[in-house]
């Protein structure tokens, strides 16, 4: 799996944002003031050197799709599709 250096919360409020939620949405959603997900959102920024919350949205989108993808790198099409069809999908 993939990952980004972030802490689990931080991944928690990258998600909730990734999902278009405003700070005080996200602070209700996770049991913490709205000051504590801006902070937290701050602290994520900073981390990836990313200017805006639409940024962060677009990184986590990003690592979602490699995290889906990595189980079928490197394998040939038919693999991947045999694997797929094992997972349900």
């Amino acid at each position: 799996m993939i990952t980004l250096p972030l802490t689990a919360r931080e991944m928690e409020v990258a998600r909730e944002v990734a999902a278009g939620k405003t700070d005080r949405q996200i602070a209700a959603c996770l049991g913490i003031t709205w000051i504590t997900a801006r902070n937290h959102l701050a602290s994520i920024r900073a981390k990836l050197g990313l200017s805006n919350r639409t940024q962060v949205a677009i990184q986590y989108h990003r690592l979602e799709c490699l995290n889906r993808m990595a189980p079928t790198i490197g394998l040939t099409p038919n693999e991947a599709k045999e694997r797929e069809r094992l997972r349900g999908r």
